[in-house]
């Protein structure tokens, strides 16, 4: 057994902190508290290839119990997503819900328009021990989502996204709604090949508006 009261350790202005840890090898257990501090300046100087739009705030309290159990916080700049994870090392599974809270897309990715999206994001994922590298993870993906876009977020969608994944292939469903009865729904398959490179293999796409302008309403033109 392994006890931590405080340890921390830095690169650059990259802060790692870990809090009342208890590591229990042989049943195995771990417990504790453990926070990283990023700023995306500090991050260019250790990985220049790396830009990121805002400092990483991570948080995470494992709970004792059977599986490791956390509850995770984590923010990049202004936008930030909460849940809840339980790792099986045993069998090797990882489920989890995770949360954001008008999430703006822009501050992300500013090529984005912006967004205020509330999401909830469920996984229950494995790996397949017959299998390797990114082949090996089996399991499902489930995403729902609401909010707002544009410019003075003057539309309002809704998301729900549902992807099952096993030996190396996922199968998608993608169905969204917007202002001016308009639907879309996208259903597809996207493989990993021999490299490991996503590939679109199958996919079919139908969608429809009674108002396309009202769809567009505050989206760049």
């Amino acid at each position: 057994i392994v006890s931590m009261t405080e340890l921390t350790a830095s690169v650059d202005q990259i802060v790692v902190t870990a809090k009342d840890v208890h590591l229990n090898f042989i049943a195995p257990r771990v417990s504790g508290q453990l926070a990283v501090v990023a700023p995306a300046s500090s991050v260019l100087r250790v990985v220049p290839t790396l830009v990121l739009p805002g400092d990483v705030r991570l948080q995470l309290e494992l709970k004792p119990g059977e599986h490791i159990i956390a509850a995770i916080k984590a923010s990049v700049g202004s936008e930030s997503m909460s849940g809840e994870a339980t790792i099986d090392p045993d069998a090797m599974r990882l489920r989890g819900e995770f949360r954001t809270t008008d999430l703006n897309a822009q501050a992300l990715l500013q090529s984005t328009p912006p967004t205020a999206i509330t999401a909830t994001m469920k996984v229950d994922l494995g790996l397949d021990d017959a299998l390797e590298g990114a082949r090996a993870i089996v399991g499902n993906v489930k995403i729902d989502g609401t909010g707002r876009y544009g410019e003075g977020y003057v539309n309002e969608a809704s998301l729900d996204l549902e992807v099952e994944i096993a030996k190396g292939s996922a199968d998608v469903v993608l169905a969204a709604s917007a202002p001016g009865d308009t639907k879309a729904r996208f259903e597809g398959v996207i493989d990993f090949d021999d490299a490991e490179v996503l590939r679109l293999t199958k996919g079919r796409l139908v969608a429809s508006t009674a108002q396309i302008d009202r769809a567009y309403v505050g989206l760049p033109q």
